[in-house]
């Protein structure tokens, strides 16, 4: 009968398992048993079956976590070399900002040059005898610019009352449908 010991590895073996080793006639092989049950005089390889002669100097890989070197992760995805990276805003912040400043000005929102070659044209189309004067262009743009800040206000109300903060297609709909705004 045999009488199994458990031995460990010594530290330059793979310490992923114990083995057992047999002893006959009271005396300690040499060979430690293999996991499969042979004697493993075949091939003295490590765990993955490759054999040690391969590699005699590459050292054994541990089933440790401290033995692993981890990348530390880049936000960039590629490598800092040496730059800072360049400050955001967080969202919503530079168009509160924003509107906190538009709010305060009493200019004119939509530049003068297209909002007149979109005037000229749309009359164009019904007559093209028609002239604008400067002054015409104006009151136009300033009630064209009125007409869009009115309904954009009813449009987030619609936003909010549905329980989103981005406005759409359908907001717009219904803040026409309610205030009796029609396109002509």
């Amino acid at each position: 009968m045999k009488k199994f010991t458990i031995k460990k590895f010594p530290p330059n073996v793979n310490r992923n398992f114990l083995i057992l080793s047999s002893s006959a006639r009271g005396g300690e092989s040499s060979v430690p048993a293999q996991p499969d049950g042979s004697d493993g005089l075949q091939n003295q390889g490590d765990l993955n079956g490759t054999p040690m002669s391969q590699n005699p100097n590459t050292p054994k890989n541990t089933a440790r976590k401290s033995a692993r070197v981890l990348p530390t992760p880049s936000l960039k995805g590629g490598t800092d070399s040496g730059k800072t990276k360049k400050h955001r805003y967080r969202p919503g912040t530079v168009a509160l900002r924003e509107i906190r400043k538009f709010q305060k000005t009493t200019h004119l929102l939509i530049p003068a040059a297209p909002f007149a070659r979109l005037a000229r044209e749309v009359t164009e189309l019904f007559n093209k005898d028609m002239r604008w004067t400067p002054a015409g262009l104006l009151a136009l743009q300033e009630a064209a610019e009125y007409y869009l800040v009115d309904l954009f206000e009813d449009v987030n109300l619609c936003a909010f009352h549905a329980k989103r903060i981005t406005i759409m297609d359908k907001d717009i709909q219904l803040a026409r449908r309610i205030s009796g705004r029609r396109m002509w």
